[in-house]
């Protein structure tokens, strides 16, 4: 499990969680904002990067049944893979919660280990990879996840502390 703080406008309000084993891909993000209490769990089966099944929150997993190019949006990490240094790579997003095919995105590498998002042209995502494994997640305005070495340090100074 690698676990991440969660951020918006600099300050920590949560962590983030993800984990990728066993052709499983988990992640799952707890904040608070306004003084409420939000967790946000996925799930996604795959087989040699090719999803098979998803969940959201507490739903039974799904049969992913989609074309080659079409991915969970929680499934960014099976996808980054396939920018290269340079390049880009196209494909359609599934949104999970609604069970609907979304918009066509693209994955931009920016160089030196960063993959930005793209939606009609608008920056919705940005990672930073190093050594191959996401060190932050940039989840679209001030809102980002930085890697942290454990789960006491991505909780620190937060309410699961």
């Amino acid at each position: 499990m690698r676990y991440y703080t969660f951020e918006i406008d600099g300050q920590k309000v949560g962590y983030y969680e993800e984990s990728n084993e066993n052709g499983i891909l988990s992640s799952n993000a707890r904040l608070v904002m306004h003084g409420e209490m939000y967790e946000n769990p996925f799930g996604i089966m795959h087989t040699n990067g090719r999803v098979t099944a998803y969940r959201y929150g507490n739903s039974d997993w799904i049969e992913f049944k989609e074309q080659v190019d079409v991915y969970p949006t929680s499934a960014l990490p099976l996808i980054l893979p396939r920018v290269n240094e340079g390049e880009e790579y196209e494909y359609t997003q599934f949104i999970e919660g609604q069970g609907m095919i979304g918009k066509r995105a693209i994955l931009k590498s920016e160089g030196e280990g960063v993959v930005s998002e793209y939606v009609e042209g608008t920056l919705m995502r940005r990672v930073v990879i190093r050594e191959g494994v996401i060190v932050e997640y940039g989840w679209g305005g001030s809102a980002k996840s930085v890697l942290c070495e454990s789960r006491t340090e991505a909780i620190k100074g937060t309410r699961w502390e």
